[in-house]
This record gives C-alpha cells, sequence and structure tokens, in this order.
C-alpha cells in the first residue's frame, strides 16, 4: 500500500477513535450505528483535508482578530459537516458542539503524535 494512503487510513482510525471516545465521554454527541462511527470518522477525516484548510484561510484576518479562537467556529462548522453527511450522527447545541471540537483537536494531535506510519525507507 502506498505512504500516502497508509497514512489516510491510520488518520481514519484515529478519527475514529476519538469520535467513539467523544460519543461515550459527552451527551451532546452521538451515533445510532457502529457504520455512522465508521463514516463520521472517514468524512472527518477527508473533511479536515480539504475542506478545512480553505475555511482557516478564509476567516484566517478574523482568527489573527480573535487570537486563534475562531479556529474553534471553524472546527464546529466541520463537525457540522460530518453531521450533514452522516445520518445517524447527532449533535446538540452550538456550545456543547465546540467542546466536543476542542476535545476532538486535541484528541486527534495526541494520538497522532504517538502513532504514526511504520517507515519503510530503512
Amino acid at each position: 500500500m502506498s505512504g500516502w494512503l497508509t497514512g489516510f487510513f491510520l488518520y481514519w482510525a484515529i478519527n475514529v477513535a476519538v469520535l467513539w471516545s467523544a460519543d461515550a465521554l459527552f451527551h451532546a454527541l452521538n451515533f445510532d450505528t457502529t457504520v455512522a462511527l465508521l463514516k463520521a470518522g472517514i468524512w472527518l477525516a477527508v473533511i479536515n483535508s480539504f475542506l478545512k484548510p480553505i475555511f482557516v484561510v478564509l476567516t484566517l484576518p478574523l482568527t489573527l482578530v480573535t487570537l486563534g479562537l475562531f479556529l474553534i467556529v471553524v472546527n464546529v462548522l466541520m463537525l457540522y459537516c460530518v453531521e450533514a453527511l452522516v445520518d445517524g450522527m447527532h449533535l446538540a447545541g452550538f456550545w456543547r458542539t465546540a467542546g466536543i471540537s476542542i476535545f476532538i483537536s486535541l484528541g486527534t494531535m495526541i494520538l497522532s503524535k504517538f502513532i504514526k506510519p511504520a517507515d519503510k525507507s530503512r
């Protein structure tokens, strides 16, 4: 399997693990089925890879004025995009979703630091 594909599947697995944890910890996030959780993981990976960078660039002045806090709003919007695409995923309230988005961002960042694709160049 090529390197980017392995990395993408690893990123998907990390997203699924963090979303599953968020579902267990927060009542404002709910998945009806495991399939919905798996779909949400892949959609979150796709949206964070392609759509989120566009939003970050477009909202850069507002992000700078708010000292980076507007990125929380961008993350919430990405979660709402995933919710719109996945039947069986439910989010409740903007502020609760903001807390969930912070948890997902931190969890993904921490897991990505410890779990990396194997380097086959050696």
